[in-house]
């Protein structure tokens, strides 16, 4: 019997003693304790069980019961022990045969609480099931997630080990190794052991190990462990087995250094301390295991008792001999044995009195004990022990769940203790993590685990056969680790991108035509600007419609006008370059330019990412890093071409870029791969500043101004201005009301056409050009310059179907008026050539009609197609990086639908243009028309490789197509009404009937001079030069040989009589014909001028003299 067996029997003696000392047996009954010794051998411990029931079964006497060392044969009312759990399944399952109660102490498998089973076993310490979730506790909170596990070959060990498989699965720690330990003392020899060790150390990241078993058994693992110099290899968490036992630590303190071990909460047995010190081998006669341990104890043997093979070499007691707290270690759990005897003194108690009325002695319902009355007795005590501390069982039989987490520590060099450093109390771990230390050295626990966590945004891969070891991989840039699997990465949803933390999807902004953007700010005062341009009121306009404005000031306004508009496109066309080349250097933004790198043949991405590894010294970057990289150029002589690298991470490129510097003095330089432009202005800044007061980062160009401050370059002039002032970095293309007010002409730069048209709609310029037709034409005009202001707001169903609408019917109108006009003139000349009839449908309302039938076709496609597919906002991922909020038709170039119409009205217009270039000179309209539609196709073929090649970046698309409806209306208004509004602003006396006549029609056909030479002298004395005919389709000035009554009622607007008109001429004052012939210029010698008849009727002469000067 081991130490910590004798201080067991002693605790269990000097419990009774206490009792009896109490008062706490009944009256007349004297409790008393037979002793066997199982030798830690569960046969051995069956043996001595029979003992037992063989004094159960030959007892039927009515005599006293007594026990002593000579006669066993008496009925035993209660049995405590055993201390191991196996011994306790054998007797456990023996004694329940014949009823009898049994209280263990020490013995904690999970197997004995079922007490379908072992009804009569109970236990003063808890389960083992309660030890194991410790345990476990115990290993999650070291952050050890790879263990191996040792446990004993017996029930306690089996059965534990069952638990805590259990347990470790469930909280994901797997097991790396799973060893028995032979349960019996000595069956397993040194190489035994030592295989397990080996073991152990073949999975070396397992550094971690559980140990179930008993102190014999891990005593013999421990000096394996020291026998293979592995004392600093492993962390262990051991049971309460062999916790604080002297056996496993004595000799192998280095190995057992540094261990976590559960011990079920025990506090000392009061007065048990002094009472063991007191005892020896002459006053403890009852104790026949003492002198057997007097000797183990002094290394002595004593005097008559027996020799045995451990005393033999013994030398003999001198009888000096004595206990002291020095050389005595105690047994820390020895309360356990305490309260096992005391719960069976208070049942026996409690029976006694509710049995026997408290008479003395055993009364005839207590001869013999009731086995089962006795258990029920049992389970219901409820005492305060020997330690101090309330006892009871729960539902189980067991004892309260209460443990200590011990440490083996090394406080100071070679001295070791066991030290408190928490409890486990109702399934709440308390660990003092500051207390603990691994090594002397090591202070921190061993890592355990198979394989590191991996990082954010990292997938698992396992090995094959193996759950806790894996690999990781990297998700790729678009993906994150799927929440629901750890093995799987999955892709962020279009519109979404991983966070930085890569551990969720989050939303990408909306990216959408702002009106507060530089290009949407251009577009729209592009189109104010036309808007004013058609609606303004002319604030010179007079109350008469031959009111005359001096010249000067007059042809000031239309020269500003024009300067102006050609001011907004040059700023709206930069706009444009500016925001393509952004969106460029956008796309670019993950590469890098390596210059000075030796071309060989086998260059691949791996010895590229070695050279920057080394070369930048970075060692975390590799071939990972890179997408791809290539040559530029071709081959040219010696000199190696640059290297093209593109990164998968903006991050990882800044990062190299950051580290460019130590690239210093290899000959290899870095640059970013800038855009055409930026790489021209960048040269020409180094060529003015020098190359090291330049640089670029992200794209833009840094140079180093005046007082070395930083200053930002955007253009060719902020090279020159750059000492004395900051560059701007937005092109300013609004014009400010302070340029306005500096220059005051601008102020009547907007007087408009659709203004002048009504005022001046009597005169024969606007007569001459179809006033119904003109008014349309500008009501179109006005309508595309209001379709950017829908173009540039933030995309909605409602102004998706705005714009789907207001796009091709604004065209629609603008070229349906231009066709009616050719188409008119067309038929005219048309029918002129083969009959004297009038065309039909050439009246002004009918022209209004056709041109309403033309624009009702393109209503009817629209709303048919917005019925059959209704606009819709929506999110647009052209890139995975981009969420863009557009309209569905901007997409899938639907817009093609709303375009297609006016596209056939343009091209037919266009032919019609072409048809009627060569007509008579005063109807040249139809020229500038051709000019318009030239130029418009010109505007539109243009714009379609800019609208299908911008597809990824939609913004600039809408902001383009608002940039063209804006300049194809403004070419149409300059093209057509700039040459009306120079005749009525700047020459307003060309403004008569008679310029909107042909030469013919003021030529000759008789004898004498021809009224076009009267008209050529009153022209020629004129103070300005004839302008260059004005466009007309009133076809009144049609030549009067060729002309027919018929052909008069074509035009529009005829002359009306002046009052006093009479006959078929004006009445001319002839005083005043006189004096104004009176100034006429001679003929110059030798021409010969054939001069008409005095009967050439008067109105031709009115017309030459009408066409000269102001009216009469």
């Amino acid at each position: 019997m081991a130490q910590g067996g004798v201080q067991a029997l002693e605790a269990m003696l000097f419990a009774l003693d206490e009792a009896a000392r109490a008062g706490l047996p009944p009256p007349g009954v004297r409790l008393g304790a037979l002793v066997l010794d199982d030798c830690d051998s569960d046969t051995r411990g069956l043996e001595m069980a029979l003992d037992f029931i063989k004094g159960s079964i030959s007892n039927i006497d009515d005599e006293d019961y007594a026990c002593n060392a000579s006669s066993v044969r008496k009925v035993i009312s209660g049995v405590v022990g055993a201390a191991s759990s196996v011994t306790s399944v054998q007797v456990a399952n023996l004694l329940r045969l014949f009823k009898i109660p049994q209280v263990s102490f020490f013995s904690t498998s999970p197997e004995l609480s079922n007490k379908a089973r072992f009804e009569y076993f109970t236990r003063t310490i808890p389960s083992d099931l309660h030890q194991v979730k410790a345990m476990v506790e115990i290993v999650k909170v070291l952050g050890w997630r790879y263990v191996s596990i040792i446990y004993e070959e017996s029930n306690y060990g089996i059965k534990a080990f069952e638990e805590l498989e259990t347990l470790l699965a469930r909280n994901d720690i797997c097991i790396a190794v799973k060893e028995r330990l032979a349960k019996d003392s000595g069956a397993a020899d040194e190489k035994g052991y030592n295989d397990i060790v080996e073991r152990l150390l073949s999975r070396p990241r397992a550094r971690g190990v559980i140990v179930f078993g008993s102190d014999q058994e891990v005593a013999g693992v421990m000096a394996a462990v020291q026998r293979r110099k592995a004392e600093n290899t492993f962390g262990w968490v051991g049971s309460d087995g062999w916790s604080a036992r002297a056996l496993v630590a004595a000799g192998n303190e280095p190995v057992v250094e540094g261990t976590i071990s559960v011990q079920p909460q025990a506090n000392p047995v009061k007065g048990f301390k002094e009472y063991f010190l007191g005892l020896t081998p002459e006053n403890n006669a009852r104790n026949p295991w003492f002198v057997e341990f007097w000797e183990e104890q002094f290394r002595c043997r004593y005097p008559g008792a027996p020799r045995t093979p451990y005393n033999t070499h013994y030398r003999a007691c001198t009888g000096q001999e004595k206990l002291s707290a020095d050389n005595t270690e105690f047994e820390a759990q020895l309360q356990f044995v305490a309260d096992a005897v005391w719960a069976f003194v208070f049942a026996i108690r409690d029976m006694h009195k509710d049995l026997c009325g408290g008479e003395t002695g055993l009364c005839e319902a207590m001869r013999p004990v009731n086995g089962p009355t006795l258990l029920n007795y049992l389970r219901n005590v409820r005492f305060t022990g020997l330690s101090g501390d309330e006892f009871h069982f729960d539902q189980y039989g067991d004892g309260p769940a209460r443990y200590n987490i011990l440490h083996f520590k090394q406080v100071s060099r070679g001295v070791y203790r066991w030290l408190k450093v928490g409890n486990y109390l109702d399934g709440e771990l308390q660990l003092n993590m500051d207390e603990i230390q691994f090594k002397w050295e090591e202070r921190r626990p061993p890592e355990s685990v198979c394989s590191a966590e991996c990082d954010l945004g990292q997938a698992k891969q396992y090995v094959e056969g193996e759950s806790c070891c894996w690999h990781c991989f990297n998700c790729t840039q678009y993906e994150i680790r799927s929440p629901y699997s750890e093995t799987a990465c999955v892709e962020c949803p279009r519109g979404t991108l991983p966070d930085a933390l890569r551990t969720r999807c989050a939303l990408i902004p909306e990216l959408y035509l702002k009106p507060s953007s530089p290009a949407a700010i251009g577009a729209m005062t592009f189109s104010a600007f036309g808007i004013l341009l058609t609606m303004h009121e002319s604030t010179t306009a007079g109350s008469c419609a031959m009111e005359t404005c001096p010249l000067a000031r007059e042809f000031e306004v239309f020269r500003s006008s024009v300067l102006f508009c050609l001011e907004n496109l040059q700023a709206q066309m930069q706009i444009l370059f500016k925001m393509h080349d952004e969106q460029e250097m956008r796309s670019r933004r993950k590469f890098l330019l390596l210059h000075g790198v030796n071309e060989t043949k086998d260059e691949s991405s791996a010895s590229v990412t070695k050279m920057m590894s080394v070369l930048l010294k970075l060692p975390d970057v590799n071939e990972d890093c890179l997408s791809r990289c290539s040559r530029m150029g071709v081959k040219r002589g010696n000199k190696p071409r640059p290297l093209l690298v593109k990164f998968h991470d903006v991050e990882i490129k800044d990062k190299i870029w950051m580290a460019k510097t130590n690239l210093k003095g290899t000959g290899i330089t870095l640059s970013e791969f800038l855009t055409k432009t930026r790489h021209k202005l960048f040269m020409a800044a180094r060529s003015r500043f020098g190359v090291s007061n330049c640089w670029t980062r992200g794209g833009s160009i840094y140079a180093y101004g005046e007082n070395r401050e930083r200053r930002r370059i955007t253009s060719m002039k902020d090279i020159d201005v750059i000492p004395e002032s900051v560059p701007p970095v937005v092109l300013d293309s609004v014009p400010s009301s302070g340029r306005n007010a500096r220059n005051p002409t601008k102020k009547a730069q907007a007087k408009l056409i659709v203004t002048l048209w009504i005022l001046r709609s009597s005169t024969p310029v606007v007569r001459a050009s179809g006033r119904e037709l003109s008014f349309v034409l500008l009501i179109g005009i006005l309508l595309c310059y209001l379709v950017t202001f829908a173009l540039v707001l933030r995309p909605t169903d409602f102004l998706c179907s705005l714009q789907r609408f207001g796009t091709g019917f604004c065209f629609t109108v603008v070229y349906a008026a231009l066709l009616t006009k050719t188409n008119r003139i067309a038929r005219i000349f048309a029918a002129s050539k083969h009959s004297a009839r009038r065309p039909c449908l050439i009246s002004p309302k009918s022209q209004l009609l056709i041109c309403t039938i033309l624009v009702s076709i393109q209503v009817v496609v629209v709303v048919v197609w917005q019925l059959a597919s209704p606009a819709r906002a929506i999110h647009h991922y052209p890139t995975r990086e981009d969420n863009m909020l557009v309209c569905d038709s901007y997409v899938d170039a639907s817009y093609t639908i709303a375009f297609f119409y006016p596209v056939v009205l343009i091209v037919v217009c266009t032919v019609y243009a072409v048809l009627t270039r060569k007509i008579p000179e005063a109807f040249n309209e139809s020229k500038y028309i051709g000019f318009t539609m030239y130029t418009t196709c010109v505007i539109w073929l243009a714009f379609v490789p800019l609208y299908f090649g911008t597809a990824s970046h939609v913004p600039l698309r809408v902001t383009s197509m608002a940039v063209t409806i804006s300049l194809s209306a403004s070419v149409t208004l300059a093209c057509l009404f700039a040459p009306k509004m120079y005749i009525i602003l700047i020459h307003p006396e060309r403004n008569v009937r008679a310029n909107m006549m042909t030469s013919k029609w003021r030529g000759s056909h008789g004898r004498g001079a021809a009224p076009g030479a009267v008209c050529a002298a009153l022209v020629g004395a004129a103070p300005l030069p004839r302008p260059a005919t004005t466009p007309s389709t009133d076809f009144s000035t049609i030549d009067a040989e060729r002309s027919t009554s018929t052909d008069r009622q074509i035009q529009t607007d005829d002359l009306n009589a002046s009052p006093g008109n009479t006959g078929n001429g004006l009445c001319l004052d002839a005083k005043k014909l006189a004096e104004i012939a009176g100034g006429l210029p001679a003929f110059e010698a030798g021409n010969t001028v054939r001069r008409r008849a005095t009967t050439e009727p008067a109105v031709r002469v009115a017309v030459a003299v009408v066409g000269a000067q102001a009216p009469l």
